[in-house]
C-alpha cells in the first residue's frame, strides 16, 4: 500500500502459487477479515491478528492473478489458438493434454468450442486431450457433471475431454505441499483439498462416469 495505495497491485512468487496484492485488489474483489477460505490451509487469505494482509495462497489467489480473462474477446482467443497451432506444426507438436485454468473454466469451455469447430472443419491438426478443473471441495459434484457436459460437447477426432483434474494439494516451498513427516522449520503437514472419504467418493463417481481423474 505504501508503494502503490491507488492501483491494482499485485507481485507474485516464482512458482505462481501465492501471490501479494495490495488493499486495491483486496477491495475490488470484495475480499474482508470475513471473507471465507477457499481451503483452510491450502488455498486461503494469510491473516495477522485477524486480518487480511494481502498475501494470498493457491486458489484464492489465482482469481486475482486471472480475473481479466473473463474478458477475452473470441477474435483474442482465436489468434492464440491460431498461433499455438501454428507453433505446435511448426516443432512438430502431434499431441497435447491441456491441464486447465484454475477458476476459469468458463475460459476453458470457450477454448474447446472452437477448437471443435477447427476440428469440424479440418483445421486442428494436433490431438488435443482437455479437461475440466475442481479447487473447491463442496463443488465436487458439480465438477463431475460439468465434466461429463464437456465430455458429450467437445468429441471430435483431435478433441476429447475425459478428465477432471484436481489441486489436491500446493508446493514445498509455500509450505502447502501435504507431507506425512511434518516440515522441519514449522512442524506443519500441510492440507489437502479432500480427505480420504472425499477422494474415495470423487473417484467412485468419475468411475461410473468412464471419467478419468
Amino acid at each position: 500500500d505504501a508503494i502503490c495505495p491507488d492501483s491494482e497491485l499485485l507481485i507474485l512468487e516464482s512458482e505462481a502459487h501465492s501471490v501479494w496484492v495490495n488493499s486495491k485488489i483486496l477491495e475490488n474483489h470484495n475480499i474482508t477479515d470475513e471473507t471465507p477460505d477457499i481451503v483452510p490451509g491450502l488455498s486461503y487469505y494469510v491473516r495477522k491478528d485477524g486480518h487480511v494482509t494481502g498475501n494470498v495462497y493457491e486458489a484464492a489467489g489465482w482469481r486475482f492473478l486471472f480475473d481479466h480473462l473473463k474478458n477475452l474477446t473470441d477474435e483474442q482467443i482465436e489468434a492464440a489458438v491460431n498461433r499455438w497451432i501454428k507453433d505446435s506444426e511448426r516443432f512438430g507438436v502431434s499431441c497435447v493434454f491441456d491441464a486447465g485454468f484454475p477458476e476459469h473454466n468458463e475460459l476453458h469451455e470457450r477454448v474447446y468450442a472452437y477448437l471443435r469447430d477447427l476440428d469440424k472443419k479440418g483445421k486442428l491438426p494436433v490431438y488435443v486431450d482437455g479437461c475440466y478443473v475442481l479447487t473447491r471441495p463442496e463443488k465436487m459434484k458439480e465438477a463431475v457433471e460439468e465434466t461429463k457436459r464437456f465430455s458429450r460437447e467437445f468429441d471430435t477426432e483431435h478433441l476429447k475431454v475425459h478428465t477432471l483434474k484436481i489441486f489436491m494439494d500446493g508446493t514445498l516451498k509455500i509450505h502447502t505441499a501435504a507431507l506425512v513427516t511434518p516440515y522441519e522449520d514449522d512442524g506443519s503437514v500441510g492440507a489437502t483439498t479432500f480427505d480420504k472419504e472425499g477422494i474415495a467418493e470423487l473417484l467412485m463417481l468419475l468411475n461410473e462416469a468412464g471419467l478419468d481423474l
